[in-house]
């Protein structure tokens, strides 16, 4: 038997849950937008909030504004092209176990970062 705009009763009861669905994933989104967007006072001067578990809201390196190899943590090297997480912690763990890195090329002593990947990234990263 249909009704309600030509829905059965099953059919009625599946459009309310994808509706109820709807709406609370806009509520999770919604509150995650406000968090972002709440402001820090960092020595007096306001900045956005950098969630620390998100690598999508740090700034991507650029030849202008290179990463630092022997600082940068996995969330950060995973910016860079072709180093995601499993290469960002290999290199982490390298460095830990090595000491820094004296020069960009060390990188190649990182299993799976080879000559390919150390062309796309070199103008992206320094050493100091």
């Amino acid at each position: 038997m249909k009704s309600w705009g030509g829905f059965s009763h099953y059919e009625r009861i599946a459009l309310r849950f994808l509706i109820a669905l709807l709406l609370i994933g806009s509520g999770v989104r919604w509150y995650k937008h406000r968090q972002l967007s709440k402001v820090l006072t960092v020595h007096g001067t306001e900045q956005p909030a950098l969630p620390v578990t998100d690598s999508l809201f740090y700034q991507q390196p650029t030849p202008e504004n290179p990463l630092n190899l022997n600082s940068a943590d996995r969330h950060h090297l995973e910016l860079l092209p072709g180093i995601g997480p499993v290469r960002a912690e290999r290199i982490i763990a390298y460095r830990d176990k090595n000491g820094l890195f004296k020069e960009i090329d060390d990188l190649t002593e990182v299993y799976g970062i080879g000559p390919k990947t150390i062309r796309q990234i070199r103008k992206l990263v320094t050493v100091e």
